[in-house]
């Protein structure tokens, strides 16, 4: 008989051992809708709510966001969205500003492939149209606000929780092609609900706004952005837009034309310095895609060492008889210009001071005595 060892046939008999676990009863087990994968149908919002769905559990704490602004020209083929993930692939934003989804509740969220993403939906009716937020769920803490969307409006409105500074409230917007100025309208009303604030948030407002008539390069005689003549979509609807930015001293960061010679989709900001970077790159529709860059903390400039002079200790009596002496000759035997004059006496002056004023070189301090943790908080 061949020797073979007892835990060999112990592990046999395991095999022969009964299933430890029962199965399930059909009959009392109902299985719910899936949690992450549901259409936006299978939810019910008040309109004064919000919807917290990150995964993180504290503010982010990183120095800046890159966030991707794109027309997607529909959703519904396997072909769109997998040239969406190869841009999400590519650049691998932090937020997404997606337009033109052309989805319905008949496209489950999960189908949409955005992994490790919380995706904020506002689908069309009718077709067409639609926008789309996505943020990262690892690294960003997002809740949406519906109290700031309209469903007459196609927009998508999240707060961002930024550790240490104020919350970025991101939105994505798009407006029809038409002459129709209510969603402009609804984006002033918007914009003043959040800067009624006493923090004053930042605000960041991106999309596809299709308003090719005005030039974001060029102002008038009161620093107002002009609209071309003979407007497409007419001048009521432009001139409204304008006002809207002035009325809230909006920032625009896209320069360059995102369909054929128009700049059709916008980076709107309450605040400039919140925007260090803008490129218009090749997309997956008919219109560029805009990659943004946000500073999530400005940064205070480091002074510059300055030479402090003691006066009170000054040697008087030295430092008048130098100027004295360096005045002495007659200037206008120079027949010199009169820079060459004032690089003079500025020079010679400072030596003179250099040499009879005690002196010495503070540096730059990053921190002031007045400004407290709690003045910072």
């Amino acid at each position: 008989m061949p020797n073979f060892s007892s835990s060999l046939l112990d592990s046999f008999a395991m095999v022969q051992c009964s299933n430890q676990f029962s199965c399930l009863d059909s009959s009392d087990t109902t299985l719910g809708p899936p949690l992450l994968s549901s259409s936006p149908g299978d939810q019910q919002y008040s309109p004064d709510s919000t919807t917290s769905c990150s995964q993180s559990s504290k503010p982010i704490r990183k120095h800046s966001l890159s966030i991707l602004t794109v027309n997607c020209r529909s959703l519904r083929s396997e072909r769109k969205r997998c040239e969406l993930q190869s841009l999400v692939d590519t650049f691998k934003p932090d937020i997404i500003n997606a337009t033109e989804t052309h989805i319905d509740d008949n496209v489950l969220t999960a189908e949409l492939g955005l992994q490790g993403y919380e995706i904020y939906r506002q689908d069309r009716k009718c077709g067409g149209g639609g926008v789309l937020v996505a943020t990262k769920q690892d690294s960003i803490i997002s809740s949406r606000i519906h109290s700031l969307e309209d469903e007459h409006v196609e927009s998508v409105w999240c707060k961002i929780e930024i550790a240490g500074t104020k919350p970025l409230y991101n939105g994505c917007m798009y407006r029809t092609p038409d002459r129709q100025p209510e969603s402009i309208y609804y984006l002033d009303s918007t914009l003043n609900k959040i800067t009624s604030s006493p923090c004053l948030p930042n605000v960041l407002v991106t999309g596809d706004f299709n308003l090719p008539d005005i030039s974001w390069d060029c102002t008038d005689c009161e620093n107002k952005y002009i609209v071309k003549a003979n407007p497409q979509y007419g001048v009521l609807v432009n001139q409204a837009f304008i006002d809207t930015i002035h009325e809230h001293s909006l920032s625009q960061g896209v320069t360059e034309p995102t369909r054929e010679n128009n700049i059709l989709d916008l980076v709107l900001t309450t605040n400039p310095d919140l925007i260090s970077r803008t490129e218009v790159l090749n997309g997956m529709s008919d219109h560029s895609i805009v990659l943004s860059t946000v500073n999530l903390k400005t940064r205070t400039p480091k002074k510059k060492p300055r030479k402090v002079f003691f006066y009170k200790k000054a040697d008087v009596y030295g430092l008048r008889a130098a100027v004295a002496n360096a005045l002495a000759p007659d200037w206008q035997e120079w027949d010199q210009p009169i820079e060459t004059y004032w690089a003079f006496f500025k020079d010679t002056l400072s030596s003179i001071m250099d040499t009879y004023i005690p002196h010495k070189h503070l540096s730059g301090r990053w921190n002031v005595p007045w400004m407290t943790g709690e003045i910072r908080r």
